[in-house]
C-alpha cells in the first residue's frame, strides 16, 4: 500500500494521501480508521480517500487566506496531510 499510495500523492497531491509506515498510526487513530480495513487499493479508496474528502475541512472551497502561498498549499491538502501526519517529518 505504501508505495502505491506514494505514487498516487506524488501525481495527484491535491487528491491522494499517501499512507505508510510513519504516519498511518496517528492517521488512523485520528480518523477513527481500523488498520486491519485497508487491505488493497479499494479499501484505501472506500475508506480513507472517501473520510478525507467528506470532512468539512475537505469541503471548503477555498483557503481563509487566499494568498498566493496559501492557495499553493490548499492545492496540495492531500499532501499536506502527509507532513502533518508523519512524525518528525520523516517520509
Amino acid at each position: 500500500m505504501g508505495i502505491a499510495t506514494r505514487i498516487l500523492a506524488l501525481r495527484r497531491p491535491d487528491f491522494f494521501f499517501s499512507i505508510n509506515t510513519p504516519n498511518k498510526i496517528k492517521f488512523y487513530q485520528e480518523w477513527k480508521i481500523i488498520s486491519n480495513e485497508i487491505n488493497n487499493l479499494d479499501d484505501y479508496w472506500e475508506i480513507v480517500l472517501k473520510k478525507i474528502h467528506r470532512s468539512p475541512w475537505w469541503q471548503l472551497t477555498s483557503p481563509k487566506n487566499e494568498s498566493p502561498e496559501n492557495i499553493e498549499i490548499w492545492r496540495g491538502r492531500a499532501a499536506l496531510l502527509d507532513s502533518i501526519y508523519c512524525p518528525g517529518g520523516e517520509i
